[in-house]
């Protein structure tokens, strides 16, 4: 049993292996000219190497084979990204908005409502976020169909109903209301563009978790420990990501692995691995996935709390650590009241070295605190006490640990 080329070159070009990709594309070429995959995929991996010029053949030629189809108009509207048109490109994506690949074009038009820069987005080389590659390929990987059973993958294009505009109506100004002014086609877009983004952003505020496939077959919200990204997880080469990673495999086998560590209740570690994702090179349907997966992640009691981590780990890699749970003795150094709570400066007694660090804490003024707030009032210096609260990141030059308490003894 083998896979198809044009399998062999998709599963090449998910794992990241892009020169393989085309390796795989110019071979499958060789004997079928009019191949629309391995021309498309051909451009999809020399947009990943940013070899632009190569790109825009490989699309020129898979463009006449299927003008219309849905990878395709994806692929024109980053294209226009990378040109700063980014009007052309909100006109490719509108196309797609009734399309059941059209999930992503929807998002992004969200974005750049929302004012998101996505020309500099697209100029950083993050491709994936722009384009959705066929689910039909995963299905034919996990089939393993022989090179001899042939088996053509279909390509989506838009029926005639998602056509948009209609190819008879040759004039934008045809698509507005008579008025008693005129309008130039360029204006008429721009008054289109409004409209649709005005009922896009209700579309996808109703139908967000539809769209990112988080919701079963019956309805109800899927469970974490059954969320998944194996069918569509991407990296991107090219990103100021703090987090880098190498293989379409490392991320996730990360995801997998944080999914494990919470059905264990090891909150801190799982929320890492969560994090680090979210700070990575992954594409964004994943970052998307991880965000829910997130919200998740329970704050338990402190006394079901059993996954502490060094506070030195914590200040190496603060943005991985936000809101990981610190059960910690601490030494109170200062004081200030707030209007909301009280403000602390701490003395941490490292649990793994013989070290003391500063940080800084905020204990919130709630009824059940307030006899316990005055007693710190009238006698606070070098009091011990433990906390138990969330990291929140760093303060000042010197990047000392912030801290919100949720539980505090004297």
């Amino acid at each position: 049993m083998s896979l198809t080329g044009e399998t062999k070159a998709f599963v090449f070009l998910r794992n990241g292996e892009f020169e393989k990709t085309l390796q795989q594309v110019d071979e499958i070429l060789s004997g079928e000219k009019d191949n629309f995959w391995a021309w498309y995929l051909g451009s999809v991996a020399c947009g990943h190497l940013d070899e632009r010029n190569s790109m825009a053949q490989y699309l020129e030629q898979a463009e006449k084979i299927q003008p219309e189809a849905v990878p395709i108009i994806y692929m024109r509207a980053y294209v226009a990204l990378l040109d700063d048109d980014l009007e052309k490109a909100l006109w490719e994506w509108t196309k797609l908005t009734q399309n059941r690949e059209g999930w992503l074009a929807v998002r992004l038009l969200e974005k750049a409502r929302s004012g998101e820069n996505l020309v500099q987005e697209a100029r950083e080389g993050r491709i994936s976020e722009f384009i959705v590659l066929p689910d039909f390929f995963n299905d034919l990987e996990k089939k393993m169909i022989q090179e001899t059973d042939p088996v053509i993958p279909p390509v989506p294009i838009l029926e005639e109903s998602e056509d948009f505009p209609p190819k008879r109506i040759r004039k934008f100004r045809d698509f507005l209301p008579r008025l008693p002014v005129r309008i130039s086609s360029r204006s008429g877009i721009k008054i289109i563009i409004i409209v649709l983004l005005a009922g896009l952003s209700g579309f996808l505020f109703f139908q967000r978790e539809n769209i990112l496939g988080l919701l079963d077959s019956g309805g109800k919200n899927v469970k974490p420990e059954s969320m998944q990204i194996d069918d569509y997880a991407h990296i991107y080469r090219k990103s100021p990501a703090i987090v880098q990673y190498n293989t379409r495999k490392e991320l996730i086998d990360d995801f997998n692995n944080a999914r494990e560590l919470l059905g264990k209740g090891k909150i801190n570690q799982s929320r890492y691995l969560a994090m680090k994702i979210l700070h990575s090179n992954a594409d964004f349907r994943t970052m998307e996935k991880v965000k829910i997966f997130l919200k998740f992640i329970p704050v338990p009691h402190y006394r079901d709390f059993d996954d502490s981590i060094s506070l030195q780990d914590i200040i190496s890699e603060p943005a991985l650590y936000v809101d990981a749970l610190v059960l910690h003795d601490a030494e109170i150094i200062e004081l200030k009241e707030r209007d909301n709570g009280l403000e602390l400066k701490l003395n941490l007694q490292s649990k793994e070295k013989d070290e003391k660090y500063i940080a800084y804490a905020f204990y919130p003024m709630i009824t059940s605190s307030v006899d316990k707030i005055d007693r710190f009032k009238k006698d606070f210096r070098e009091k011990r006490i433990i906390i138990y609260g969330k990291f929140k990141g760093t303060m000042g030059s010197q990047k000392l640990p912030y801290i919100e308490i949720l539980r505090l003894w004297i």
